[in-house]
């Protein structure tokens, strides 16, 4: 009897740090997608955009600012970690179960197009995914459900009481803390994980304009997101010869040669105090950049539709001339 008593407390203290946020709350990701699909069945998309991309996307970008600058509703679909890859097979996912969007923009920073690194490595999951029912206790009962951030969090608990002080000042809510300016260390683990053996993926640019097209959808959006400098600087410390300029030439050229949309706000910023770490925007930095990138994505939309009807009034018959050639 004590030992449920004892576990009944622990679950209602979890419960209790996660509306406080000082535990982010239960990450499965079936229950994520399932809760989604739920929300979304039998809704009319034709008038909305469908947002794609991970935490930098999640974390961000302000949904509501970009679907004030475009004019249309924007459903923002993050999902941790995800490449380029990993993103283009969730939305083909959400196109089977789903009515179709008006358009899709998806977006991704520079370890997003690696073929090689972490990002890689944490997408392999949302290859060919289909969402599959979450077991009742791992979806009711945050000691299991959230297991992973309950450990984190007491171990952060307990090395600041080895400090000799009570203090949650270990714990980072998403949105908040500032980004230093520190130089990223040359052995740090996280960074060299996201850039190992850069390979940019080009080749998945001309498949998201195939998957869309497939779907009957105009071509997509595919947005670079900002960074901070140091962000970069390690980059090309950690590859001499590498360069971002060319990297983000090099993507450019393949979306205008795949038909992509292609919106570029990659330009790194040395404006620390609008970041949490060397490529996560803050509350402050989602509140400054937002409203920019979505008059950025509006401004390439309105560029498309000019350059479209420029093409039809110069040749004003295409299908007739290629079958006449």
């Amino acid at each position: 009897m004590l030992a449920v008593l004892l576990l009944a407390a622990a679950e209602a203290c979890v419960r209790w740090f996660e509306r406080s946020a000082w535990i982010p709350p239960p990450s499965s990701f079936d229950g994520l997608v399932n809760s989604r699909l739920a929300e979304m069945e039998g809704r009319d998309f034709a008038d909305a955009f469908w947002l794609l991309g991970n935490s930098t996307l999640a974390e961000g970008l302000d949904a509501g600012e970009v679907a004030r600058e475009l004019g249309a509703p924007a459903w923002p679909l993050p999902h941790g970690s995800a490449s380029l890859a990993g993103s283009m097979s969730l939305l083909r996912m959400y196109l089977d179960r789903l009515d179709s969007p008006l358009r899709v923009v998806i977006f991704v920073t520079v370890d997003d197009l690696n073929l090689h690194g972490l990002r890689a490595e944490r997408s392999q999951k949302y290859l060919n995914y289909q969402p599959s029912r979450v077991p009742w206790v791992r979806e009711n009962v945050r000691l299991v459900g959230n297991g992973p951030r309950v450990r984190q969090f007491l171990s952060g608990f307990a090395k600041s009481m080895l400090r000799g002080r009570f203090s949650l000042d270990f714990v980072v809510r998403k949105g908040t803390g500032t980004y230093d300016g520190r130089p990223i260390r040359d052995n740090d683990g996280n960074h060299d994980r996201l850039f190992r053996d850069f390979e940019p993926d080009l080749d998945s640019i001309s498949a998201l304009r195939r998957l869309s097209a497939d779907a009957g959808l105009p071509p997509p959006v595919l947005v670079l997101m900002p960074v901070t400098d140091e962000h970069i600087r390690f980059r090309e410390r950690f590859r001499p010869g590498w360069s971002y300029d060319a990297f983000r030439a090099d993507l450019r050229r393949a979306c205008v040669a795949s038909g992509v949309v292609f919106v570029d706000v990659g330009e790194p910023l040395d404006r620390h105090a609008w970041f949490r770490d060397t490529y996560h925007l803050n509350d402050e930095g989602k509140a400054r950049m937002s409203p920019e990138i979505g008059r950025r994505i509006a401004e390439a939309l309105r560029l498309e539709r000019h350059s479209g009807r420029t093409q039809a009034q110069a040749d004003p018959n295409p299908g007739s001339r290629r079958q006449s050639s």
